[in-house]
């Protein structure tokens, strides 16, 4: 399974912001909340209250509730600063969906799809890493990577079972080697 580098990944938000406001934010969204490019389409205004992203998650996972972020350090991942833009240009006549089409209504995945894969190759991304989907993959593996426990990043993703997240861990023999061995070293200190 692939996941975007961090430089990748701030490279195709960076292309997409060039762009448009809307594409860049549905590419932040899916980042900071792992969601799937669907479940990206299918967000309405009415699943934002108080600060925070109310997503029914497909494929038998959970319904999720996560704040809204405004990220310290890198403003390609300020999804709270670019949601607030967004609104005050989003269309008022598209019906209810949060990210509308050019023709009003809901952005379809198929669409999502495209606009995805335009960025990721402008982007320098080989055609491997040009799916949306890889912007899950992504956000997943990133908290492992960072030390968050599995559990967490269980429910941050939505996951009912944990064998769903266990395979973002994306662990070498010998990454898992020398953490054991680091932790036998500590524990018989």
């Amino acid at each position: 399974m692939n996941f975007l580098s961090p430089n990748e990944l701030l490279s195709v938000l960076r292309t997409a912001r060039e762009k448009s406001l809307r594409d860049w934010l549905m590419l932040c969204v899916q980042f900071n909340h792992a969601l799937r490019p669907a479940e990206v389409c299918a967000i309405k205004l009415e699943d934002i209250r108080d600060g925070q992203l109310t997503v029914q998650r497909l494929k038998g996972s959970r319904l999720t509730t996560q704040p809204i972020r405004k990220h310290r350090g890198e403003p390609l991942l300020d999804e709270a600063r670019g949601l607030s833009d967004w609104l005050r240009l989003r269309p008022r006549d598209s019906g209810s969906a949060l990210f509308t089409s050019a023709k009003g209504g809901s952005l379809t995945p198929k669409s999502y799809h495209r606009l995805f894969q335009q960025y990721a190759l402008l982007a320098g991304l080989p055609e491997s890493k040009a799916h949306p989907h890889i912007i899950r993959h992504t956000s997943i593996t990133t908290l492992i990577r960072q030390g968050i426990d599995i559990a967490w990043a269980q429910v941050h993703a939505g996951h009912s079972s944990i064998s769903s997240t266990a395979i973002y861990t994306h662990l070498t023999d010998s990454e898992v080697s020398e953490k054991a061995s680091d932790a036998f070293l500590d524990a018989f200190k």
